[in-house]
């Protein structure tokens, strides 16, 4: 049934560490999860914080996060023309 198919999902989600979700991908991945589980479902996410890990990991690995190449980025320059 469908209730039971999200059951499934929610149980397979909870069991999952966000250290084994993240594993092999930087450090800000798990940031960014720890983040959001924490989020209660009427908040407003951080969005200026999120960008700010993605960003900085962006960097960490020589990538230049002023380059418009990805989709938030993008996205949020043409907001601040």
């Amino acid at each position: 049934s469908k209730n039971e198919k999200y059951s499934n999902i929610k149980k397979k989600k909870l069991e999952v560490t966000v250290d084994e979700l993240c594993k092999g991908h930087p450090d800000e991945f798990k940031d960014f999860m720890k983040y959001c589980r924490k989020l209660e479902f009427m908040d407003e996410p951080d969005y200026k914080h999120i960008l700010g890990l993605f960003e900085g990991c962006m960097t960490k690995n020589g990538w230049d996060p002023k380059v418009p190449d990805f989709i938030w980025n993008k996205n949020r320059l043409e907001m601040e023309k």
